[in-house]
């Protein structure tokens, strides 16, 4: 697994895309063990910090896997614990406020 791309991330953001893999791969019904997976954080901060955004990238994998499209137009946003589960999202506020156009 090759984490990282556009700016530093914190180890919760590291251990967020492990469990996101874990649990994407256990969705499709596969071990993963041979997969290759890159997650490319592109930010415009310099660090990214927290495992919210681990649902997203769960979704992307499973969507890539499946070859089924993302819509561009939905945002999503909260922690996928070990489980599978997304973990009930908080600081959605802050998160509209640092220039991301949400709607809750």
């Amino acid at each position: 697994m090759n984490l990282g791309g556009g700016s530093i991330v914190s180890k919760d953001w590291e251990e967020g895309v492990k469990q996101t893999v874990a649990a994407a791969t256990r969705a499709v019904g596969e071990d993963g063990r041979e997969w290759v997976i890159t997650v490319k954080n592109r930010s415009y901060n310099a660090l990214t910090e927290g495992m919210s955004a681990s649902s997203a990238i769960a979704v992307g994998i499973v969507a890539a896997w499946r070859r089924d499209d993302v819509k561009s137009d939905v945002a999503l946003t909260g922690t996928i614990m070990p489980n599978g589960q997304i973990e009930s999202v908080g600081a959605i506020s802050i998160k509209k406020r640092s220039g991301s156009p949400c709607t809750v």
